[in-house]
């Protein structure tokens, strides 16, 4: 996340205050970089072309003309460092302090940049706070703390609006203690109430609200000082996600070679990919592999002499051929795909490229999740591996080919292997409660 500030607690009264403090922002590498190549290309710039060269810079004649031109490009690409390792560090903030505290009815937060610069400080009245949410983001690879993203609704004369800070908190890594972690930035703001929008593995979204409405929780009675380094919660951050609960599927968040055009679980789902670029390299292969086929033809029938015709013909037509064959298996792979789930007719049509399948909702006994793994080879001869979730049916054999699992649809490929876990479990939880099926993951 951008500007993610590094918290711990330093101070707290359970109830009553908490303050977190941190650190400023260092400079990132990039433009230690950056800066780095800006003064390289000035220092040699400058003793390679010399003093007495850039006194007489106006006089220089045609015959020297591309010293010149190595001056512009050497001057282009160090004022280009210089000014985006300038705007990284102008950039780079971190919230040094932030305090709540209910006593005096305010939250204190002060914010610096790189070398203590542009310093600012605020204060939001806990009376102007409508209320607030906290998101974070669970490591899953990685023993790292939990990215937070705490939203406050701050309400003014022209209403409500969000303030957003982006943090992370030393020992916040597990769900019960971003609960935990909440229920206490609650209290000490006044909030009274708190409802767990989103509890998986991946995320964790509480929002916080003065009274009780809409099936709230009220916020629990904190006596004991956080304690997140030994792993002490209160009892009523584990009770309050320990039941998994998983956000409304957005289609917009859907990203890949799927797109979600229809979302009405319960009535109709679409899912289409669209055409893929390979359409149109397997159109050009047949051109030129009927270019080939009409020389081929035209060789065999106007030559003089018929026998050395026939094996050029024969050796244009069989690479036409390859060509041909290469085209037709690009333009196949990239032909459109639909899934339709139709709860009218309660079935699954599945089009893709030239087959149609239909599977009928009672066959269906479970709606499966599974993550794939591609491991690449990249041009500087470097292994990665990339991740992506395959939505899987799994259902009675069909008299098709008998097979028990049809492919649906797949997500886009991350390096971070949570990653497409978290943009489908959503989709696919949605779409199993709306069958009354088993949602697996694997």
């Amino acid at each position: 996340m951008k500007n993610m500030s590094f918290l711990r607690i330093t101070s707290e009264t359970p109830g009553q205050a908490v303050v977190m403090e941190g650190t400023r922002p260092e400079v990132s590498r990039t433009a230690i970089l950056e800066l780095a190549i800006a003064l390289t290309l000035i220092v040699v710039g400058y003793f390679w072309m010399g003093p007495s060269y850039w006194d007489r810079w106006p006089d220089v004649g045609p015959d020297s003309s591309f010293i010149r031109m190595g001056a512009v490009v050497f001057l282009l690409v160090f004022l280009g460092a210089l000014l985006h390792a300038c705007y990284l560090i102008m950039r780079a903030r971190a919230i040094l302090s932030l305090a709540v505290d209910s006593s005096a009815s305010s939250m204190h937060v002060v914010e610096c940049g790189v070398f203590g610069w542009m310093r600012r400080e605020w204060r939001i009245a806990l009376s102007d706070l409508a209320g607030a949410t906290l998101w974070a983001e669970l490591m899953q690879e990685r023993k790292e703390d939990a990215l937070l993203r705490l939203t406050l609704a701050v309400t003014d004369k022209n209403g409500a609006h969000p303030h957003e800070i982006q943090i992370s908190v030393l020992g916040v890594n597990r769900s019960e203690e971003v609960a935990d972690l909440a229920f206490r930035l609650g209290a000490a703001a006044c909030f009274r109430a708190h409802r767990v929008v989103r509890n998986d593995a991946f995320n964790v979204e509480i929002a916080l609200t003065k009274g009780e409405e809409n099936g709230d929780s009220p916020l629990p009675v904190l006596n004991e000082r956080a304690q997140y380094a030994q792993d002490i919660v209160c009892a009523a951050a584990r009770s309050a996600v320990a039941e998994e609960r998983i956000a409304p599927f957005d289609p917009k968040t859907l990203t890949g070679p799927f797109r979600a055009v229809a979302w009405e679980p319960g009535r109709r789902v679409r899912l289409h990919r669209r055409p893929g670029p390979g359409l149109i390299g397997g159109a050009l292969f047949v051109l030129i592999a009927a270019g080939f086929f009409a020389m081929a033809y035209g060789g065999a029938v106007n030559a003089d002499v018929p026998e050395e015709a026939w094996i050029g013909a024969l050796l244009f037509g069989l690479f036409g051929a390859s060509l041909l064959g290469y085209g037709l298996w690009l333009a196949h792979a990239a032909l459109p795909c639909d899934v339709v789930f139709d709860w009218d007719r309660r079935t699954i049509l599945v089009r893709r490229r030239l087959r149609r399948t239909t599977i009928h909702f009672a066959t269906v006994e479970a709606l499966e999740m599974r993550s794939q793994a591609e491991t690449r080879t990249s041009k500087n001869n470097r292994r990665n591996t990339y991740w992506r979730c395959c939505l899987t049916v799994r259902h009675r054999a069909l008299e098709v080919d008998g097979s028990n699992q049809t492919d649906l649809a797949e997500s886009a490929e991350f390096e971070n292997p949570a990653d497409p876990q978290r943009q489908m479990l959503p989709l696919v939880t949605d779409l199993a409660n709306a069958m009354n099926v088993k949602r697996l993951v694997a």
